[in-house]
């Protein structure tokens, strides 16, 4: 978001000192209805990783049934994918950076996410839990 009407952010984008004229919007949209449940808008070059939980903590006040849980690589993190699991008991799906590794010392939802991952690639990225036979 612009902090002012002559910013551009394609000509801005890698300038550092004119990324931190931005605001950055965080924020949690469901699937279903495509309503925003958590929103915090942040300095432009903040990092969006600190803010997700809390984000997750939110949403789950307003709605306690969330069976999945999509991000892009910024929610790529013991403590994002454990809150996952461990307290939302939900799905994660974190798209994997491309130096992920399966040996996932100390989490074992992100090793049992990344292995899912592999052997159902296509299932996982379009969040279908039915069996394969049901394709």
């Amino acid at each position: 978001m612009t902090t002012s009407i002559k910013q551009n952010y394609a000509s801005d984008k890698g300038d550092g000192k004119k990324m931190r004229l931005y605001d950055k919007l965080i924020g949690v949209v469901g699937t279903k209805y495509k309503l925003l449940s958590a929103v915090e808008i942040t300095d432009g070059d903040a990092n969006e990783s600190p803010f997700i939980v809390s984000s997750l903590k939110e949403t789950n006040a307003i709605h306690e049934n969330i069976d999945l849980v999509s991000y892009d690589g910024a929610g790529y993190s013991f403590e994002i994918i454990n809150y996952i699991v461990n307290v939302l008991h939900a799905k994660p799906r974190i798209f994997p950076p491309v130096d992920a590794a399966l040996k996932a010392y100390g989490c074992m939802n992100k090793k049992l996410m990344l292995l899912d991952f592999l052997h159902n690639t296509q299932r996982w990225m379009r969040h279908d839990d039915k069996s394969e036979k049901g394709l």
